[in-house]
């Protein structure tokens, strides 16, 4: 009994040892670029991005580290860019003896961190993201290609690619609830109408169901401000956007059966106030979708004071031919549709 411990014993060491040896060399020779490449290159194909890593390395035994990634896409206005300081991604092992994949990773951009923890189970992906301090006005790259009015000018934001130049600070968590395609999610029984009716959106959007997605989203964004800058129509060109003060803006929402009910929405700052109220109705496919509620908001006078120049004078008298309001507030009450006329009536 004792030499069959003994060898027992022996057997175990050496087999801790090779073990321990081979997941060393693993460790210190896995080739992450490459594995990195080979799944990135389809990625940048597919949505026509240029993707640059500086460093990457392994994270403990089950992770990945990160250092200087930038993404570069090209638009209209120029070169669109952003550049991520750090990323570190895990994947937790006790979880994988429940049969759950969870993922945890940190992502250090515009001076801020993004906690994302996602686990996956059932084919059903629980997201749960917070949301530190991010900069958006630092979101750009230090040297834009951005197409600017003039020489003196600062570059612009990665926003300012896009829209116009958004600067703020947002903090906030989002969390959610994703079936993957194919999962079985509990639903109502229906009408032979809505069945038909929902085998049509089926068909015209593929893939991932929106109206089967459930969650909160809560977030903060304090010294909220929009531009001066240019938004581009096809009908009139490029539109001069003011500088827009919005202050602090908060948002909390409810997603749950195809609806998105907004629990509070509000801004407070230089040009005024804004309050909405109401729920967004989704479709599968998303241009049918539309918004039910209420719009109340007061414009402030030092923002229409601002409106001197000829082109913005038209955004100063559409303001004023709305009227003193009720309490200087005007409310509007309507369906926006995503794609098509909205249908608004003024209250007061």
């Amino acid at each position: 009994m004792e030499k069959f411990r003994a060898i027992l014993l022996k057997v175990l060491l050496y087999g801790s040892f090779l073990m321990g040896t081979f997941l060393l060399f693993l460790y210190w020779t896995f080739p992450y670029t490459r594995i990195f490449d080979r799944v990135i290159s389809p990625i940048q194909k597919r949505a026509r991005l240029k993707i640059q890593v500086k460093d990457l390395r392994p994270h403990y035994l089950t992770g990945v580290s990160i250092k200087s990634l930038n993404i570069q896409k090209q638009v209209k206005k120029g070169t669109a860019e952003v550049q991520i300081n750090r990323i570190v991604a895990n994947l937790s092992i006790l979880p994988l003896f429940l049969l759950r994949q969870e993922i945890q990773a940190r992502v250090e951009a515009a001076q801020g961190s993004l906690d994302l923890t996602a686990s996956h189970r059932s084919r059903i992906v629980d997201v749960d993201l917070k949301i530190k301090d991010i900069n958006l006005g630092a979101l750009g790259p230090p040297n834009s290609a951005f197409r600017h009015r003039s020489k003196s000018d600062p570059p612009r934001p990665l926003l300012a690619m896009i829209f116009s130049p958004v600067y703020g600070r947002v903090n906030g968590s989002v969390k959610l609830k994703v079936p993957l395609p194919g999962a079985k999610v509990a639903t109502k029984k229906t009408s032979k109408k809505k069945t038909r009716r929902r085998r049509r959106y089926r068909r015209r959007g593929r893939g991932l169901d929106i109206t089967k997605v459930s969650g909160r989203i809560k977030l903060r964004i304090n010294g909220f401000s929009v531009g001066p800058g240019y938004f581009a129509t096809q009908q009139l060109g490029e539109v001069p956007v003011p500088l827009v003060q919005l202050g602090r803006f908060v948002i909390d929402i409810r997603i749950d059966k195809g609806r998105v009910t907004i629990m509070q929405c509000f801004s407070k700052g230089g040009a005024g106030e804004l309050f909405v109220k109401g729920f967004v109705v989704l479709r599968r496919a998303i241009p049918y979708s539309y918004f039910q509620g209420e719009f109340r908001f007061r414009v402030s006078e030092s923002f229409k004071n601002g409106l001197n120049t000829p082109v913005l004078s038209m955004l100063k008298g559409l303001i004023n031919s709305m009227g003193p309001g009720k309490s200087g507030f005007h409310l509007y009450k309507g369906r926006i549709p995503f794609r098509g006329r909205p249908r608004l009536r003024r209250v007061y």
